[in-house]
């Protein structure tokens, strides 16, 4: 998906040429509408982002004065880039050495759609064809008309014959040379609204041009429009949707099957011979139900065993990850705070399952569970990792190990912590990994979470092959 802000930061620091045209900024085949919102936020204000057309004004009238370049978007009715944002921004886009990403962007922001300068060109000249004279129309009904006043007097060349040349009949019946021209002159009126139906029909001409207020409608709607999903983000998601198709397809089955007519039972034959009553041919019918109870005796039903790892994690609030956040943190490897997560509405749960997505594309489920106590034995055979918080007693009456150290010879043991707080006392005596996050630089956190995989992976592999990974 093309990010404006990316295209800006790109063709600056390249020196690739930025084409302004009509309401469009034009990145080589890309072009963006001025009113598209990128992902850069404005100063002290939540949700309300700059402009595309905002930015390039900005870059163009950067060395002047604030109060100018104030005076000047005003008068040019653009969205002005606030001082506290102006050094941040035209580092951003200008100073190559300027690698971090500034904290006004927000990643999580919709991408705007941007428009191919091909498309672009069609729609100039849509909208030129809506605004150029319709001669071509006014033509065509011109001589749809006289074609129609054709049809009209067809048939009646035959100019009505003057009373002075037309005789008397029959005076006696009363039919004078008046009355005669009266009756034909009648029959000709009438005979013009008859038409004939004749092989040439009168079409309306199909319009081919777009009406210039459905133009101006479609260009607000793609204005907009803020793409949340494509067809290719959605085939990469991490989560598994194979139980959820078959199971429709499993129900579409069944649903087929029970609608099909079933074929009529044909009637049984007539015995050719009845025989006579016998007591010793119920014995057949005791043989074959004594039968079935041997068959189901010998094949009980198998069980199935999950071969889903499981993960605990610290059941105390002021643990850095818990049920609220551990989705964000081990699936989309971004740390964002549980307070945060709750603030946002996101409710407790016993336990959560997350998808670890591999490299092409394969995912494996992991449960995460920070109350073990109610565990069945097998449960605890599936256990591969745990996130030590510190304190001992956090291990009590675990059936893994009599002591932590114990526990982390069969489990993988991790500590989530601030790279600028003091380590726990016990942590550092502890067979643990600890991962240290930076509390400003949140694009190192996909690197630590990384690792932190390959580690539990590698447990897995070496330990307990027989579950998933």
């Amino acid at each position: 998906m093309a990010d404006p802000l990316k295209f800006f930061r790109d063709y600056i620091l390249n020196n690739r040429p930025i084409v302004e045209r009509d309401e469009y900024i034009i990145f080589g085949d890309t072009a963006f509408n001025k009113d598209a919102k990128t992902n850069y936020l404005v100063w002290n204000k939540k949700d309300e982002y700059y402009t595309v057309g905002s930015l390039w004004f900005f870059y163009k009238n950067r060395e002047l004065l604030h109060t100018t370049y104030v005076k000047e978007a005003v008068s040019n009715n653009v969205q002005i880039v606030t001082r506290p944002d102006r050094k941040t921004l035209e580092e951003y886009l200008t100073n190559e050495k300027f690698d971090r990403i500034p904290a006004n962007v927000d990643l999580s922001a919709p991408i705007p759609q941007s428009i191919p300068v091909s498309r672009l060109t069609s729609l100039a000249d849509a909208q030129a064809e809506a605004k150029r004279p319709r001669v071509e129309d006014e033509e065509q009904a011109r001589k749809d008309k006289e074609r129609l006043m054709a049809i009209l007097d067809r048939g009646t060349s035959m100019s009505v014959t003057k009373p002075d040349t037309i005789r008397d009949l029959s005076k006696e019946h009363g039919l004078t040379a008046e009355k005669i021209a009266a009756l034909r002159s009648k029959a000709l009126a009438r005979k013009r609204t008859q038409i004939k139906n004749t092989e040439e029909e009168i079409e309306e001409p199909t319009r081919t041009f777009v009406e210039s207020d459905q133009l101006d409608a479609y260009r607000d709607i793609i204005s907009r429009e803020r793409t949340y999903r494509t067809r290719t983000t959605v085939m990469q998601s991490s989560v598994n949707l194979a139980n959820q198709i078959f199971g429709i397809l499993e129900r579409m089955k069944i649903k087929e099957n029970r609608n099909r007519p079933q074929p009529a039972v044909a009637p049984e034959a007539v015995e050719k011979h009845r025989a006579g009553y016998s007591r010793y041919a119920q014995e057949r019918f005791r043989k074959e139900d004594s039968a079935k109870v041997i068959s189901n005796a010998i094949k009980p039903p198998m069980k199935r065993v999950s071969r889903t790892p499981i993960i605990i994690i610290p059941s105390a609030n002021s643990s850095l990850i818990t049920v609220f956040n551990v989705r964000e943190l081990l699936e989309n490897f971004r740390f964002v705070s549980s307070a945060e997560k709750r603030a946002a509405g996101v409710k407790r749960e016993p336990e959560v399952l997350i998808q670890r997505c591999k490299e092409g594309g394969v995912t494996v489920p992991y449960r995460i569970v920070d109350n073990p106590m109610r565990f069945l034995p097998e449960e605890w055979d599936r256990v591969v990792a745990v996130f030590a918080q510190g304190p001992a007693w956090q291990f009590k009456n675990w059936p893994l190990g009599a002591t932590p150290t114990d526990i982390f010879s069969k489990v993988k043991a991790f500590h989530l912590t601030w790279d600028d707080d003091k380590l726990d006392n016990n942590i550092s005596q502890w067979a643990v990994d600890v991962m240290a996050l930076s509390r400003t630089k949140r694009h190192l956190d996909r690197a630590i979470f990384q690792k932190f995989w390959e580690g539990v992976e590698r447990h897995i592999k070496r330990h307990k092959p027989f579950l998933r990974h």
